[in-house]
């Protein structure tokens, strides 16, 4: 008589896991599979601040318009798989826990339960070595980003300070050229006077010789309109 209330306990039990299996399959989300990408070369990021200085990027990520958009998916990205490690620990402690209360279950529920436990063990490890990876990602881009920053602000320093070198420069050489002007105007106007005059007068001694040098021979006096 006890033997077979015992054994009616056991097999209530038993139906009553297998029950609950069923059912906790049916009722779990399956798993988003996410989309690999296996690029043959590293993807290249040029930020739009140092167009000059290509970055290659060391970790194989999509591609975006500027490291704060990169930043910020990676960091969506984060909080997403380490609400699936959350998950994955939760059914584990769950599945564990009925494991060690389920001592009277025969050897074949015993091994399902271990092979998802086996199962669940692996989906942690992978969303462990995940979140690591992505980690690094945001360290490096962010480590990236403060040294653009500093690029960007050494680069508007050397362009002032270059800035103000050519401001000083004109206003020196301005300076020099109204010293010039102001020194010497009336030396500059004689010797344009004395230019004028000499174009104005030699063409006629010229034109004067040449005549006389067709009707007359020469003779050793001099001419009377050639004044130097």
């Amino acid at each position: 008589m006890y033997t077979a209330v015992i054994l009616g306990i056991g097999l209530v039990i038993i139906l009553a896991l297998l029950f609950y299996k069923r059912s906790w399959k049916e009722e779990s989300p399956r798993p988003h599979v996410e989309p690999t990408y296996t690029p043959s070369a590293p993807v290249q990021l040029v930020h739009r601040l140092c167009p000059h200085n290509n970055v290659v990027q060391r970790f194989a990520v999509e591609q975006k318009d500027s490291l704060d958009d990169h930043l910020d998916a990676l960091t969506r990205k984060l909080a997403e798989k380490e609400g699936k490690l959350r998950i994955s620990k939760s059914k584990i402690r769950e599945t564990q826990n009925e494991i060690d209360n389920l001592h009277a279950i025969d050897h074949h529920v015993r091994q399902k339960y271990r092979d998802v436990m086996e199962s669940l063990r692996s989906d942690l490890l992978n969303n462990e070595t995940e979140c690591k990876r992505i980690q690094d990602q945001i360290e490096w881009v962010s480590h990236r980003r403060a040294e653009l920053h500093d690029e960007v602000r050494r680069g508007q320093k050397l362009y002032g300070e270059a800035t103000l070198k050519l401001a000083n420069n004109l206003a020196n050489l301005q300076k020099v050229r109204e010293l010039k002007v102001t020194d010497k105007p009336f030396t500059r106007g004689s010797n344009e006077s004395l230019v004028q005059r000499k174009e104005v007068h030699i063409p006629k001694a010229c034109s004067v010789a040449s005549s006389m040098m067709k009707s007359n021979p020469p003779t050793p006096e001099p001419f009377p309109h050639f004044n130097m």
